[in-house]
Formats: structure tokens, C-alpha cells, sequence
């Protein structure tokens, strides 16, 4: 306001200087439109400026179209005078215009920035040689668990260095191994039933290199590994309540791990690029809720081989053809999602991650009883944690792998003594040795499986005798 107050006056005073000059009186309305022209050149180079040195800092190739832009913004502010005639200043309803005008151009600039970079690093994560992740499509988005796995999926676990781990699931979207050498999902006759996140499902290693492959191999018992990557507890309560009545197994295994219930008290799951909405645990009337998910992903829309096969590195054609589009929906579903749960129309998560626990296993266990399936609480993850699990149940009819304990007790063992080094995946580099996932690799696979296979000789046994 200051300087076009300054401005205002230097006009004055150069129409009194110049008023009996009627020559370069003439002058003096070109003079306006090149002060104003020089004014709007400088507030939009300043943005605009910034903008290409970060692009070039970052690596982006399109920054040289910077300037374009540039150009195209100026053009509409200098054509456009109704409101960047300076003469809008002398009204205050003016001002208030031009301040909504100017704010709103400043954060919409902001945001634009924003897609634009989001959209570099989606299109540089999809078209990566070698990343951690995924190559192909093996999960869709779902109304109740917000994402599934794909009936007869094939696809590969990537990684920095080293080969590609391909996995598969069968028709029922459970993982098995690509020979599918066991029976795994004939209702009525399955044995045991795993749920988990990637812990269960084994991240990382091949299906045959799982626990629960192991323990049911080692039993000879037919097996389902339900365990989902990013997965949380009410995930898992959702599968119990669909899975148990249907396969009604011997054994339940269901993990215990203390993120579980964070997840489960989140709307969104964990990811690399979008938003993904998840069940989650909301408190109301003081008692605990099942909540399914806001709305339904776009994170499995991208095929990471396409996207690579139709754009060729070209970010600038990915950027106006999928990645602006793709980012304003995905904010506004996100923002959509935060009014809903401003106004009360969505209930907010629950906090307390105990009480959600509680509440989580004991219906578990409930429908377990309904259906006369053995509960074994898989405790993985920290053993200090794991030791709240004997908390939850009011009765003793529940048995507890400790695989925590299992796997501290051989690492008190080992040469290393460091459980990053003996239980997750390191691969050589040619130089030295790269932690590629901090998953459990085979080695704990088959000590988790091992405490396993104690608890359900321990029921056998208890049987046998009665």
C-alpha cells in the first residue's frame, strides 16, 4: 500500500512539474502503464524466480518452461485491469478485492508448487529401476478394508539392490507360494489361519520362507496366510469376522505387535504416494466402534510398468496427463474427509491404543469361541510390549507364542549379538553388506514358526490326554 501511495504522489507531482508542457503531458498515461507494467514484472518475478531455482536444485527437467509460465501470468495481469488498475486503491472496497485477488494467487502459486514437486517424486519413485516396493498390481482398493489383495495376483518385491522377489496370491487373495504345493483354503478343512500385517504375510521373503509356511509344513496342516502388508487391527477384526465362519480353522495365530493398534486409531494406512483410507477404532457412548474407510483410493490406479512404457521419462507429459489430476483429487477427497469429520458427520479415531486392543482380541476371540478355534497370540515385535498381550484376557483359554522371546533368547547366542544384522535382509553391494528391509528375514521366520509349533503341541498334547 505504502508504494502505491509513493506512486500516487510521484504522478502528482509530475503532472504539476509537466502541465504547461502539453507534449510530455501526452506522455504521462504511457508513463502509467510502463510503471505498472515494470511493477507487476517484479511481484511476479519473485515467485517465479524462486520457483526455477528450486526446480533446477531439485533436478527437475522442465524447469526451462519456468520462463513460459512466467510470461503467461504477467500477460493476464497486465491485460486484466479492472482489478490491477492502480485507481482501485482509492476505494476500500478495491483494496479488499485486490488483497482476496493477491492471497488467493499467492496460495494457489504455493499450491500448484506443491503438486508439482508431489507429482516429480511420484513420477520418479513409479519409474525407478530399483526402489523398495512393488512392480505390478497385486491389491485393489476395497469398501471395508479400504484395499485387498488381488485374486490370482502375480507381482515381485523390488528393492535398492539385488533380484526382485516375486509372490502370488491364490483365487481367495491369500498369499501362497508359486508352486502352491499345499492346500491352503478348502472351507471347513483349514487347520490354520494367520492374520497379521507384513510381519504375518512376510515381506521380503519368499511364501515358502514364511512362518507360516513353516509351521504348517512342520505340522502337516493346511494353512491360510491372511497377513496384508500395511494391514492394522481392525483389518484384522474385519477378516476374523468374515474368515473364521467360513473356513473355520483348528488354530488361529493372530500377531501381536504394538503398531497394530496405532494403525487401527488412523484413517489413513501407511504409503508411498497417496492417501489410503483404512478401517480404524472410534469411541462412542464410551464404547469402542468399527469404522470403515472415508473413501476409496486412487494408489493402485498407477502401474508403475506402464507409466514407464507410456511416458519415457517424460515428467512434463505425466505432470498434465496424470499427476495435477491425480493429486487434486486425492486433496480433494482428503479435505472432503477432514470437513466430514469437523461437522460429525465421520466419527474421529479413538486415542487410547490399550483399551482398542482390548476391545480388538477380545472380539476376535469371541467369534474364535463361536466357532471352537484355539487362539494363539503371536507376541513379535518387542518384548517389553508383548508382555501386555497376557493383559487382554480374562481367562486362560488363549496360549502365547513368544517369538520375542525366541528370538532374543538365540541372539544372546549369536556372534553379532545385533538383531538387525541376524533377523532382517542385507544383501552385498560388491562392497558391503546393505540393509534392503527391515523385515524378518528367513532365519527369524523359522524361530517364529518354532515357538509356533510349541503351542500347538502344547494343545495337542493337552487334548491327547482328556
Amino acid at each position: 500500500m505504502a508504494a502505491v501511495k509513493l506512486k500516487l504522489i510521484i504522478f502528482k507531482l509530475l503532472n504539476t512539474i509537466f502541465i504547461a508542457r502539453p507534449k510530455i503531458q501526452k506522455h504521462i498515461k504511457l508513463m502509467k502503464k510502463l510503471s505498472t507494467l515494470i511493477i507487476l514484472s517484479v511481484f511476479w518475478a519473485l515467485p517465479f524466480g524462486i520457483l526455477y531455482m528450486v526446480i533446477q536444485k531439485v533436478g527437475i527437467a522442465p524447469a526451462k518452461y519456468i520462463p513460459g509460465f512466467y510470461s503467461a501470468v504477467l500477460t493476464i495481469s497486465v491485460l486484466y485491469k479492472k482489478y490491477w488498475s492502480f485507481n482501485i486503491f482509492n476505494r476500500w472496497r478495491g483494496g479488499i478485492i485486490f488483497s482476496l485477488i493477491f492471497a488467493g494467487s499467492i496460495i494457489a502459486f504455493v499450491y500448484f508448487n506443491t503438486i508439482v514437486y508431489r507429482s516429480y517424486k511420484l513420477f520418479e519413485y513409479l519409474t525407478a529401476e530399483k526402489k523398495r516396493g512393488w512392480e505390478g498390481i497385486a491389491h485393489q482398493t476395497d469398501d471395508t478394508l479400504g484395499f485387498k489383495p488381488v485374486p490370482n495376483a502375480k507381482a515381485f518385491h523390488t528393492f535398492p539392490i539385488g533380484e526382485k522377489i516375486p509372490m502370488a496370491y491364490d483365487q481367495n487373495g491369500f498369499r501362497v507360494p508359486l508352486s502352491d504345493s499345499l492346500k491352503h483354503n478348502i472351507p471347513g478343512k483349514v487347520d490354520l489361519l494367520f492374520l497379521g500385517c507384513s510381519f504375518t504375510y512376510g515381506d521380503a521373503c519368499f511364501a515358502e520362507e514364511t512362518f507360516c509356511h513353516i509351521t504348517a509344513k512342520q505340522k502337516n496342516l493346511t494353512y491360510i496366510n491372511a497377513g496384508v502388508c500395511s494391514y492394522g487391527l481392525a483389518h484384522m477384526l474385519i477378516l476374523a469376522e468374515k474368515l473364521l465362519p467360513e473356513y473355520r480353522p483348528k488354530y488361529l495365530v493372530v500377531q501381536y505387535s504394538q503398531w497394530l493398534a496405532g494403525r487401527s486409531l488412523n484413517v489413513y494406512a501407511p504409503n508411498y504416494y497417496a492417501y489410503l483410507p483404512t478401517p480404524y477404532f472410534s469411541l462412542i457412548a464410551d464404547k469402542y466402534s468399527l469404522e470403515y474407510p472415508a473413501f476409496k483410493t486412487q494408489a493402485f490406479n498407477l502401474d508403475a510398468t506402464q507409466i514407464k512404457n507410456q511416458y519415457n521419462n517424460n515428467f512434463l507429459k505425466f505432470l498434465f496427463t496424470k499427476g495435477i489430476s491425480f493429486y487434486l483429487k486425492e486433496d480433494w477427497l482428503y479435505q472432503k474427509n477432514k470437513i466430514l469429520t469437523l461437522t460429525g458427520s465421520r466419527f474421529k479415531p479413538a486415542t487410547n491404543a490399550a483399551l482398542a486392543e482390548k476391545f480388538a482380541y477380545n472380539s476376535i476371540k469371541q467369534i474364535a469361541d463361536n466357532y471352537g478355534t484355539k487362539i494363539i497370540v503371536l507376541n513379535m515385535g518387542d518384548i517389553e510390549y508383548s508382555k501386555k498381550s497376557h493383559q487382554l484376557f480374562s481367562d486362560n483359554t488363549v496360549y502365547y507364542a513368544e517369538a520375542d522371546s525366541a528370538l532374543g533368547n538365540y541372539l544372546k547366542l549369536s556372534a553379532t549379538k545385533n538383531y538387525s544384522k541376524e533377523f532382517n535382509h542385507w544383501r552385498f553391494n560388491g562392497k558391503d553388506s546393505i540393509l534392503v528391509d527391515a523385515h524378518p528375514n528367513l532365519k527369524a521366520h523359522e524361530i517364529i514358526a518354532n515357538s509356533i509349533i510349541k503351542q500347538i503341541d502344547k494343545i495337542e498334547n493337552k487334548y491327547l490326554k482328556h
